[in-house]
């Protein structure tokens, strides 16, 4: 079996196990033991779950083990809760046994001290030679959303929507903040990874398995240092090739390195030479949160994107002019609208509105709903516009979401919405939208970072056929 078919197997193992030990399991509901376990059971897991304690008759009602070894069958998947110590001979067992994929969650190792760093190299090396896979050391495990796995004692992962975003991250928290934002602006993800120390499998190797899976669509990777950068050049372009992906990296300054040292271990490297690899692959880089998931929810639910020129839409004529300075600083066109065009606005929108770009709707039209989805449609119809960012304040009414999504869905053309009111004033409209899976970007700023993200992919994809009408 070649290096990529083994991969494939044992991630394809680790995802969709039949049966999972969890080894340190524990009956007290406060342990990471109990959590994991209640995780499985409440995440709806389909296979055998066996948990492992030599102290404990059962727990959530399901019947424990002394040991790995005296369990009922084989198991695809060990999930490790012992302490640092235990842990090596935990490995050792679970190889013997022919687990496939160990999850140690287990911290201690390489982030921590030379003699933890020689302690999961140990690991590994005991893994390798019995041709099982290691996810972490250092890490809060593995969810496949799709296939009712939440292997985590996160309670982070409990209730997310499924989608078709999959994320990978040397960091367990930003695992779980980023998937949940993803979740509640219901977009949703496939496929989650906590990688921690990557004794084992790395970035690169869960990057190669999603850039072949048919559940995710975007893959969004937030590393702090990265193992086999050779590799990882020539994976991350055959990738990206395939579908959008997002890099996030931290550790740029010499106090984040040192940092990323001490929370997983990973040498930082160099950060210029990273963003220059990057562009050459056609991947979008982000620099903090906010941004990498608004570049994820973009790239998940919005249509390709043809050109550079913008068409501005609101309903507050301050926040038009707001956006018009950020899209322009950003180095986005916002280009005068046809005349067939503004003959259309000029038969809804009041005189005291615009009907050039930026388009002011006015407040009058909130209760308006058709009337705005036909303007709408006519500005997306304008073949001097790209796309449209449309600014939203205090509308509650889903009938216009409904007209505004209508509208949408009729043209290949992106539309990016941002809603300045917030979820008490939006009510039914913003859950109207959530619902159908079109994310909200709650600022301004927020909206041209996923416009930018829009344009730093598709830009690269569609190369000279991409319509740059502004200057960049």
């Amino acid at each position: 079996m070649s290096a990529a078919a083994s991969l494939r197997a044992a991630l394809d193992r680790a995802f969709t196990p039949r049966a999972v030990a969890v080894i340190g399991a524990s009956a007290q509901p406060e342990k990471f033991g109990y959590k994991l376990v209640e995780h499985l059971v409440t995440g709806g897991f389909p296979g055998r779950i066996y948990p492992v304690n030599p102290r404990s008759a059962a727990i959530l009602g399901l019947q424990t083990y002394p040991a790995l070894a005296k369990v009922p069958e084989p198991v695809d998947v060990a999930a490790l809760l012992v302490p640092a110590e235990a842990t090596p001979a935990a490995v050792s067992e679970c190889a013997a046994m022919g687990v496939g994929v160990a999850v140690i969650i287990t911290s201690g190792f390489a982030e921590s001290s030379p003699a933890g760093a020689q302690a999961q190299a140990e690991m590994s090396a005991v893994a390798r030679a019995a041709g099982m896979r290691i996810v972490g050391p250092n890490c809060e495990g593995l969810v496949n959303l799709q296939g009712g796995l939440v292997l985590s004692f996160s309670q982070m992962f409990l209730g997310q929507r499924p989608g078709p975003i999959s994320l990978v991250s040397q960091s367990g928290a930003y695992c779980g903040i980023v998937s949940s934002r993803l979740s509640r602006a219901g977009v949703g993800t496939a496929k989650i990874v906590s990688s921690g120390n990557e004794g084992d499998l790395a970035a690169v190797d869960y990057l190669e398995y999603l850039g072949e899976d048919e559940d995710t669509r975007v893959i969004l990777l937030h590393v702090e240092g990265i193992r086999e950068p050779r590799r990882f050049a020539r994976v991350i372009g055959e990738v990206a090739a395939r579908k959008p992906v997002v890099v996030n990296k931290t550790g740029r300054t010499e106090t984040g390195r040192r940092q990323a040292l001490s929370h997983t271990g990973a040498v930082a490297g160099n950060d210029r030479a990273l963003a220059s690899l990057l562009r050459q692959r056609g991947v979008v880089r982000t620099r903090h949160m906010d941004d990498f998931v608004d570049a994820g929810l973009a790239l998940a639910s919005a249509g390709p994107l043809g050109g550079n020129r913008v068409a501005i839409l609101t309903v507050a004529g301050g926040l038009a002019v707001e956006l018009a300075d950020l899209l322009g600083e950003a180095g986005f066109a916002i280009p005068p609208l046809t005349a067939a065009t503004r003959q259309v606005l000029d038969q809804h929108i009041p005189g005291y509105g615009t009907t050039a770009n930026p388009v002011d709707f006015t407040g009058m039209m909130i209760t308006r709903p058709a009337a705005v989805g036909e303007c709408l449609a006519a500005v997306l119809d304008d073949p001097t516009i790209d796309a449209v960012a449309f600014v939203l304040t205090a509308v509650g009414d889903p009938e216009f979401a409904r007209q505004v999504h209508a509208r949408m869905s009729a043209s290949p053309k992106p539309v990016v919405i941002c809603w300045t009111a917030g979820p008490a004033l939006a009510g039914a409209a913003l859950e109207y939208f959530t619902q159908h899976r079109i994310p909200i970007f709650e600022s301004t700023p927020r909206l041209v970072s996923a416009l930018g993200a829009l344009r730093a992919y598709w830009g690269f994809r569609l190369g000279p056929a991409f319509r740059d009408g502004g200057e960049r």
